[in-house]
């Protein structure tokens, strides 16, 4: 008898989360191997976010109007508006890193 190991459970991952996902993986060139663990998807739904986002945008994980097939403006505003706040948080993360190593530095003497 061979063991097959069993699919992972259906478990709906957000747009934003698929984003943020997916511009980690790009920045930090993490694997998607290790991604998928971490948010309990599998590493081809990670590999399909990765290829849709380098094709189509972030814009393309956003819900679209049924009717017109158009993105709401307010969703890709808002898009903008977290990107632009995560870029500001991780610069000020890594600005606190250098501090906090320059300040261990200034101990030692």
């Amino acid at each position: 008898m061979v063991y097959r190991p069993r699919r992972k459970r259906s478990i709906y991952t957000s747009p934003e989360d698929k984003i943020k996902a997916v511009e980690r993986i790009l920045r930090e060139h993490i694997p998607t191997k290790q991604m998928a663990e971490e948010i309990n998807v599998s590493q081809t739904s990670i590999q399909q976010w990765v290829k849709q986002y380098k094709n189509h945008g972030p814009q393309s994980f956003l819900k679209t109007d049924k009717n017109t097939n158009t993105t709401t403006t307010v969703e890709v505003g808002e898009l903008e508006r977290l990107k632009a706040i995560e870029v500001a948080y991780e610069e000020q993360r890594i600005q606190v890193e250098i501090l906090k190593k320059f300040q261990t530095f200034l101990k030692q003497k």
